[in-house]
């Protein structure tokens, strides 16, 4: 049986009529690749901060080609991958500005090749080209007041005073 320590993300590549996953295994370090029934295909990474090395990868994204997009969490930078594993480049550091990262987690892949990173630490979204050039950002960090809250509770007779706070039930 092959050992996953905590897997933190998933990818399909639908590409081909086989859908293999990748799944990004957090605790080793490393990205397995899976047949759709569960088969062990192969892995490749390490623990460190060298091209295909990782210090806890998170996101995983496939695109129409095939290529593998991992986000290093720890290391605050994307690697891309053949399906294969082979290493083909990767962006990224540690900061605020563009193309830069605080403990990015989420990434996506649209059916143009762009890259999606959803950076937690510095509350927003950056867009690069699937070579890693550096698109677009937005969000900010949100705010939220004590009186805004108090909106958002139900009143004593029950009913909800701020309409858009679907989380809190009667």
């Amino acid at each position: 049986m092959i050992s996953i320590e905590d897997p933190f993300w998933v990818a399909v590549d639908m590409r081909s009529g086989k859908q293999h996953v990748f799944v990004s295994d957090f605790d080793n370090d490393r990205i397995q690749k899976f047949s759709n029934t569960g088969t062990f295909i192969r892995k490749w990474g390490s623990t460190g901060t060298g091209n295909g090395q990782f210090n806890h990868p998170q996101g995983v994204a496939v695109d129409s080609s095939g290529n593998v997009f991992v986000v290093d969490g720890n290391n605050d930078r994307i690697q891309k991958f053949s399906n294969t594993g082979t290493f083909i480049r990767k962006w990224g550091s540690t900061g605020t500005g563009n193309g830069q990262f605080n403990s990015p987690d989420g990434i996506a892949v649209d059916k143009s090749g762009n890259v999606y990173v959803s950076d937690s630490g510095n509350n927003r979204i950056q867009k690069f080209s699937s070579t890693g050039t550096f698109i677009r950002k937005w969000g900010t960090i949100g705010t939220m007041s004590l009186s805004s809250m108090s909106e958002s509770l139900p009143n004593n007779s029950g009913e909800q005073l701020n309409p858009f706070a679907s989380n809190i039930n009667k």
